[in-house]
């Protein structure tokens, strides 16, 4: 096998073949059911009301469910980058924690702090010095 043929590391090159073996059955599927529908026979056992009600359906089931899964903070790992993630957005970075934070549930560990344990501030911007430690 040539050493090109083995190379498959193109950016997007699996979103691209996904995307036109979807096409391809779909557009089997339709040929299909035209196809039945020509001949007189009821390609889907379903009322067009019913295939509606179940597209809207798992429509608003996805949506939810990507609603959810991008707009909540669950975790704490979660709060912090939703936090770092508006700082960027604002141009700055908001240090204040919940008022329910206890300063031993880990959210201080967001910023870089010196051996008295005052935040660190960028000498350039002003704003606080991200931890990267962890």
């Amino acid at each position: 096998m040539a050493s090109h043929a083995t190379n498959t590391s193109i950016p997007g090159l699996t979103q691209a073949r996904v995307q036109a073996i979807t096409m391809l059955v779909v557009n089997l599927a339709s040929t299909i059911s035209a196809g039945l529908a020509l001949a007189g026979l009821n390609p889907l056992p379903f009322t067009s009301d019913q295939v509606s009600a179940g597209v809207l359906g798992v429509i608003a089931l996805l949506s939810a469910v990507y609603n959810w899964w991008t707009h909540l903070t669950v975790t704490q790992a979660g709060y912090e980058g939703k936090q770092l993630t508006t700082a960027l957005k604002t141009g700055g970075l908001n240090t204040t924690t919940p008022q329910n934070a206890s300063q031993d549930d880990g959210l201080s560990r967001l910023y870089e702090t010196d051996t008295d344990g005052t935040i660190i501030l960028d000498t350039v911007t002003g704003t606080p010095v991200i931890n990267v430690k962890g």
